[in-house]
């Protein structure tokens, strides 16, 4: 049976010293069903700095990607709840149906 859910992504990079705020957020206290967390190679955003991986053991900073997955209405909450508490790079979600 397919269900209507919402999908969202929140950017940021590893200096931003938020990922382990994010996930105990996104686990203990939204329980959301599903995150996932990439991070990337290279990448840039509002202040145009370049974050890249130039030698892969001396990388600092790169972007990452936190992915996550409830009903619209907790989705929502989320959002609203990392917008008034973190300073944060881009947000976005989008409807998805999961089969």
């Amino acid at each position: 049976m397919s269900s209507a859910m919402k999908y969202a992504r929140v950017y940021l990079t590893e200096g931003d010293k938020l990922l382990q705020l994010i996930m105990e957020f996104l686990h203990n206290d939204a329980k959301v069903e599903g995150v996932t967390v990439i991070k990337g190679y290279s990448g840039f955003g509002k202040s145009k700095v370049m974050h890249s991986q130039e030698i892969p053991y001396e990388a600092h900073n790169l972007p990452l990607i936190v992915e996550f997955i409830d009903t619209v209405e907790k989705v929502d909450s989320v959002i609203r709840h990392f917008k008034d508490m973190f300073r944060l790079g881009h947000i976005v979600s989008w409807p998805v149906t999961v089969d």
